[in-house]
């Protein structure tokens, strides 16, 4: 059976390393953030996201597209979207385990991202071939939390 080209997994992370500066996928501690807790609303939080891939061609080129969104709104549209319009570019290199076809991942980072009010927020990625053809497209999910006032410090941030 032929693998073909997918999204495997894409999710908010917190890195446990340097506070969150240089965040690459080598990071040894990743952790899935599945929930992110702010203290107000509106909020333009900066957002770390892991996407891993499977079924890549060895030494093609793709691109990827991803857009947060809540409650039908696109959250980057006014704030920048660098993974929007095209997509970013990238080419799966030659992997030590496979020879055929590539696991590969990536952390896309989004430095404001609008969130209006607490809820269900979607991510939207799609995978496109080196033609710009739709490959692979998939949603993702992760909540967006009031933080508790007794975890807020006096001057508003989270603690």
């Amino acid at each position: 059976m032929e693998v073909k080209e997918k999204i495997a997994t894409v999710f908010p992370i917190i890195s446990l390393d340097n506070n969150g500066e240089n965040i690459t996928a080598e990071t040894e501690l990743i952790k899935p953030s599945l929930a992110k807790a702010l203290s107000k609303f509106p909020n333009y939080p900066s957002i770390y996201l892991s996407l891993s891939f499977t079924g890549l061609k060895r030494d093609e080129k793709y691109s990827t597209n991803i857009d947060i969104v809540f409650d039908g709104e696109s959250c980057l549209e006014h704030v920048g979207n660098p993974y929007g319009g095209e997509g970013q570019e990238f080419i799966a290199k030659e992997s030590e385990f496979f020879t055929n076809t590539i696991s590969s991942s990536f952390i896309a980072h989004f430095p404001v991202v609008y969130t209006p009010e607490e809820g269900v927020y979607e991510i939207k990625v799609t995978l496109r071939n080196s033609n710009g053809e739709k490959i692979d497209q998939n949603s993702y999910y992760f909540n967006v939390v009031k933080t508790p006032p007794h975890l807020v410090s006096s001057g508003g941030e989270n603690v």
